[in-house]
């Protein structure tokens, strides 16, 4: 039965829905959570986030009605497919205005669209599929960028009309030439023409003829200056940048664990700040200056044909036009393959160059303490000379090339005074014409010149194109993650009926992904349950997981292992260093993906929050903004809930203080920050030193300048204000006491038993079941969990908590009996007195019955130096517990058995030693950042697991 004020919740599915644009629409499901009987409807629209409505979706808005009987509905939106590359686009929906029912967590939604274009079109797409860009022309991969730039349609437009300003200037560069032919003729010369065809348009007198020239050489410089700022309020530069610069960010949080891992943070930044902008500004922008000038040559070629005087002189006028750019495209392309060369080697050396200095200045500390400094400034000098040599190869190519236009310039322009200055001299052809014609055919030169600098420009553009290429075309993971969401939508659908019947029937549900009965546990208790939904449990099916093998990986961290965790729960994980705990959490919170044939369910109408081990703060944000950083509820900022979770996780004073004070002076400090964006930054040094000292004074203003305890801290207030149904937590104990240690565990217990902290006892009802999911070294504070799962020789299993304490508690009784001086450590001869204090349990620790004192001495001693993991001379009493536990396989009931009835139980060493050795691979070594392999900075290496689970 249903609680009499237990009302219908409506939200979504799943916060988070993954498409295809080839699919040409996406259904979004919408569930009704509830006993369903009564009819309740509610109101949905989509929002642009970098997906815009009418381009790549159609808008979606209207109301959905629930009738009674019905669960789960869909609101289908219309997708708009096209072949330009845009990188994960993404929409959103909200819910609202709910009648018969109230809006759950989840009432909004991120639909992800993927793309299955390549970059920078589908050209392409076999050569960058298989890894052979090397084969791909240079030339005809700028033209397609160029056609995947153009795709965008308000670049489209903006471009179109900056190249009508640009003809515009060519019109005034040969009305200028006009006039000046004009000046000659007509004023200038001793006996003025006024047989031309302007003839009658100009003044009698020379002083008339001249104050109009002046006037019409003047006239146009107006307009232009108004048509140039018409042209950069355009901003089709910024466009252009901001194109590339978002698709590359959105491309690289959507890479998989693959791709992740071959970019590292010092190549996406170099990508974003130096490439992008090097490409557009010498490669894309170049296009443009080529038009103008082809546009200049096109308007000069048909004026100087059309006034050739004679014969001769067209026949002359063609042969130029043909040879000289004839000349120009045929140097460059005897050339290409070699300036390419050059410039790529060059682009290299630099990029390595930068990427040292980005190692040393990350990794200071590393090397300072490891006095470093000798081999990291040679190493840094060593870079630097070559791509000094580098440097100074392109730059002599450089020379040879952009030399080589001015010279045919000059020689086409000898070619006409040698061919015409006779007839000058003959009064055959006037001053005025042959002037006019000499600068027409510099300009002709100019413009060439101009031609081929940019195709020069956009030669040396290549190499950022084909880095930005590269990772533009790193496999992304949203297929997968697709694949993953709609068969957990699917179970999910196909669950619920099954749940509503178990509920409200009493009809026995047989799906693996419900809990039996009607019954859910709150904590160590369990209730009836009022929704299904709250029935539905985390449900892992041979799941496999394997790191790449770049990472030193390769080998099955889990393989083929099941288990289950059911909602309103507080589970630990455990198992050796190494043995994949890190891992699981992982896979549970959607940051990995399993293998190909792992079924992991997770019921999507949950919010899963993963919280990394060590604290994280945004430096663009304030501290009460990290804090509460997730969250959209407004209430959360009024602080008041803020300050009571800050009191019971025992923040030291002063930081709670900083905290209350960031809350008051929320809105007063992002009025500062309005006013501080619009004075800006002052500019000392380059815009990359002057990003970093911003951001360091800001790192000293906010979270990271607090003692690391207190960021844990606060890391933890900031999950629990976010209140999530699922939180996952890794190794949430390790940086504090025992003392701080029972608080926090207390307050996880009170989060789950609560379904939230600190929020309102009267909506408890409304809320689901809280889980939290951690990791946890040793055996402390396991008397408050529910479950405790065990992560070993690549499978998870269940252990027994009554049996764990009972191990637990007979481990702490024989360890303390030996401990001579009471400090919480064995050292070799407390250990080899087990034969004389407890002799009845010799046998666990390999030493046979029939053993003289000397040789058990001698069997203990050795097995002393096994257990003793840190080679300190001792042993604590979680080293001694996971001796005990890892000698019988993990298998905690069975070794509970052992200690109750020892008589006949003989442990030999080999059988802890291959238990060590199967779990000897540091798991967090993947936690670590990547250190490209040429690198000066010593790199440790981790073999691939020795083993093969299963």
């Amino acid at each position: 039965m249903v609680h009499e004020n237990d009302v219908d919740i409506i939200q979504f599915a799943s916060t988070v829905l993954y498409c295809s644009e080839a699919e040409g629409k996406v259904e979004v499901s919408v569930v009704r959570l509830g006993e369903e009987d009564n009819t309740c409807s509610v109101c949905y629209e989509t929002s642009d986030i970098s997906a815009a409505a009418g381009v790549k979706y159609h808008r979606a808005c209207g109301t959905m009605t629930f009738e009674p009987g019905q669960f789960m509905k869909n609101i289908s939106v219309e997708l708009i497919c096209n072949n330009a590359f845009e990188a994960t686009l993404e929409f959103s929906m909200r819910l609202y205005d709910a009648k018969g029912a109230v809006l759950g967590t989840e009432d909004t939604c991120r639909i992800l669209i993927a793309d299955d274009d390549t970059f920078p079109t589908n050209r392409f797409h076999t050569f960058l599929s298989q890894g052979q860009m090397s084969r791909i022309n240079g030339g005809a991969l700028m033209l397609e960028y160029f056609k995947m730039a153009f795709s965008d349609r308000a670049l489209r437009r903006a471009a179109f009309w900056n190249c009508l300003t640009d003809q515009y200037a060519n019109v005034s560069f040969v009305w200028h030439i006009f006039l000046n032919r004009v000046l000659v003729d007509s004023v200038l010369a001793p006996t003025p023409q006024d047989d031309s065809w302007y003839s009658g348009a100009l003044p009698t007198s020379r002083t008339g003829r001249a104050i109009l020239l002046v006037v019409l050489f003047l006239l146009p410089h107006g307009f232009i200056i108004f048509l140039y700022r018409l042209k950069a309020q355009r901003k089709i530069l910024g466009m252009a940048v901001n194109q590339l610069q978002e698709n590359l960010l959105r491309k690289y949080l959507n890479y998989n664990e693959t791709s992740r891992h071959a970019v590292s943070v010092a190549d996406l930044t170099m990508a974003i700040t130096r490439d992008v902008p090097e490409l557009i500004s010498e490669g894309f922008m170049s296009l443009f200056d080529l038009i103008e000038g082809m546009g200049l040559v096109l308007i000069l070629g048909v004026t100087t044909l059309a006034g050739s005087h004679d014969a001769a002189d067209l026949i002359l006028s063609l042969t130029l036009f043909i040879l000289l750019p004839l000349g120009m495209m045929i140097f460059i392309r005897c050339r290409h393959a070699k300036t390419e060369r050059i410039e790529h080697h060059l682009f290299v050396c630099q990029t390595e160059t930068l990427s040292l200095i980005q190692q040393i200045t990350q990794n200071f500390r590393l090397i300072t303490d490891y006095w470093q400094q000798p081999s990291m400034v040679k190493s840094f000098g060593g870079r630097v000379r070559s791509t000094n040599k580098a440097s100074t190869e392109a730059l002599v190519r450089k020379i040879e090339n952009t030399e080589f236009a001015p010279f045919l310039t000059t020689v086409a322009v000898c070619t006409y005074i040698v061919f015409n200055f006779q007839k000058v001299a003959d009064d055959v052809l006037p001053l005025g014409v042959f002037l006019a014609t000499v600068t027409t055919w510099k300009g002709v030169g100019s413009a060439y010149q101009r031609a081929y600098k940019d195709m020069l420009s956009m030669q040396h553009a290549l190499a950022p194109l084909r880095n930005i290429v590269h990772y533009m075309n790193l496999p992304v993971d949203t297929s997968e993650r697709m694949e993953m969401s709609r068969w957990q939508l699917s179970r999910f659908s196909e669950a619920s009926p099954e749940a509503q019947r178990q509920l409200f029937q009493g009809v026995p549900s047989q799906s693996e992904l419900l809990e039996p009965g009607r019954l859910v546990r709150r904590g160590k208790l369990k209730e009836e349950a009022v929704y299904p939904q709250d029935l539905f449990r985390i449900c892992a099916t041979n799941i496999s997981f394997a790191y790449p093998e770049h990472t030193g990986g390769g080998s099955n961290i889990l393989y083929r292992t099941s288990f289950q965790i059911p909602q309103g729960t507080l589970v630990a994980i455990t198992g050796p260093r190494g043995s994949g705990k890190k891992t699981v959490l992982e896979l549970v919170a959607g940051v990995l993906l399993p293998a190909s044939g792992s079924r992991l369910f997770v019921p999507p109408h949950l919010r899963v929050l993963h919280v990394a081990k060590d604290p994280q703060s945004l430096p663009e944000l304030d501290l009460f903004s990290n804090v509460i950083f997730g969250t959209s509820a407004r209430e959360s900022r009024l602080s008041t809930r803020v300050m009571k979770i800050c009191n019971r996780l025992g923040l030291d004073p002063e930081v709670r203080k900083m905290v209350e004070q960031a809350a008051m002076d929320y809105v007063t400090e992002a009025s500062e920050k309005t006013k501080e964006k619009a004075h800006g930054p002052t500019r000392e040094g380059s815009a990359a030193s002057v990003v970093a000292r911003a951001m360091q004074n800001k790192l000293v203003r906010g979270m990271h300048s607090f003692p690391f305890t207190e960021q844990c801290l606060l890391n933890l207030c900031r999950a629990f204000i976010l209140n999530p149904e699922v939180l996952v937590l890794h190794k949430p104990l390790e940086n504090f006491g025992r003392l701080h240690g029972r608080r926090i565990v207390d307050l996880l217990r009170e989060f789950v038993d609560n379904r939230g902290l600190e929020q309102a006892p009267q909506e408890l009802h409304l809320r689901r079941p809280r889980t939290v999911i951690m990791s946890a070294d040793g055996c402390d504070f396991l008397d408050s969990m529910d479950i405790l799962l065990s992560v070993d020789d690549g499978s998870v299993s269940e252990l027994s908590l009554a049996a764990l304490a009972h191990v637990r508690k007979e481990v702490t009784k024989l360890f303390y009996g030996l401990d001579v001086k009471g400090d919480g450590l064995l050292r070799v001869k407390d250990f080899t007195r087990i034969s004389e204090v407890w002799p009845q349990y010799q046998g666990l620790f390999g030493v046979p019955e029939t053993a003289e004192p000397q040789e058990a001495t001698q069997i203990l001693a050795l097995l002393f130096a096994e257990i003793d993991g840190g080679a300190n001379g001792g042993l604590d009493i979680d080293e001694m517990m996971e001796y005990m536990v890892a000698s019988f396989g993990r298998d905690v009931q069975k070794l509970e058995q052992a200690l109750k009835n020892p008589e006949g139980v003989l442990i030999h060493k080999a059988s802890y030693a291959n238990a060590k050795r199967s779990n000897t691979m540091p798991l967090d070594a993947w936690a670590a950042p990547d250190i490209p392999t040429d690198s000066p900075i010593p790199v440790q290496r981790f073999g691939p697991p020795t083993r093969r689970p299963g």
